[in-house]
């Protein structure tokens, strides 16, 4: 992982076009996923519903921790963040590694004056039962002013960096809320999710004349999984492959199947 400074650009959550904030630091190697698949261990997956269920708790298998939203925010990965909102607020998640030993105060400082954003009054405290500093902070963007919460949340090596925020006129109706994700952080303790294998694409060698599906079931795909895989290839179940044709085919967990 590098270290390097962080280029923020903040936009003022409007509709569902909220504001992911720009870093340009690397992260711990890919991105987030609620189902272990596609996170920051580079695994690939579907959207974030999947494994939330009726309480939108977001859960990642590999970083061993989970974060609940309200109702009717919308879950978003990327290989830069975990992103969250809805027309009235928005959030943000990254992660990064420490270098040396800094404390969450010190890492917060630095991400204070790395992204210009204006921390108002904070906090050490103990978040999901790892050490934390959070504040509030507003910053001024080409679409207005926002305000917000901060947290860096400390769990080993690995700092947490949170930021909720809402336009400046929305923020005290949505101030309750943002904090209160915030401190739904904690660590992921379900076994259904912790078991999770990261689904990897693989190459399989049609070994001769055959349907699509014939060839896919020798390469190890489940019934269940023919006609994804088969749109996956961009081919229909029932067409002919010739031999030395390449597949792709998916390897791990079916997440459906362990979270049933």
């Amino acid at each position: 992982m590098v270290n390097g400074h962080r280029h923020f650009v903040l936009e003022s959550p409007t509709g569902m076009e909220f504001a992911p904030l720009q870093i340009k630091h690397s992260m711990v190697a890919g991105s987030f996923s609620a189902r272990g698949t596609e996170h920051v261990s580079g695994r690939a997956g579907p959207v974030a519903d999947e494994l939330n269920g009726p309480l939108n708790v977001f859960k990642h298998p590999d970083l061993r921790f989970q974060i609940q939203f309200p109702s009717g925010f919308q879950v978003q990965n990327t290989k830069e963040a975990l992103l969250a909102g809805n027309r009235e607020a928005a959030f943000q998640l990254t992660a990064s590694q420490a270098a040396g030993n800094p404390s969450p105060t010190a890492h917060f400082a630095r991400l204070v004056q790395e992204t210009g954003i204006e921390a108002g009054r904070g906090q050490d405290l103990s978040i999901g039962g790892f050490a934390a500093h959070a504040a509030p902070f507003r910053v001024v963007t080409s679409s207005g002013i926002l305000n917000g919460d901060a947290a860096v949340i400390r769990d080993g090596q690995t700092m947490y960096e949170i930021l909720a925020y809402s336009s400046a006129n929305r923020y005290p109706a949505v101030h309750d809320s943002l904090v209160g994700i915030i401190r739904t952080f904690a660590r992921l303790k379900d076994p259904r999710a912790l078991a999770i294998e990261p689904q990897r694409i693989r190459l399989f060698r049609v070994p001769r004349e055959m349907s699509l599906s014939e060839a896919l079931r020798l390469g190890g795909v489940d019934n269940g999984r023919l006609e994804e895989i088969a749109l996956i290839n961009h081919l229909r179940l029932d067409d002919r492959v010739d031999p030395g044709l390449l597949l792709k085919t998916v390897r791990g967990s079916d997440f459906r199947r362990v979270t049933e």
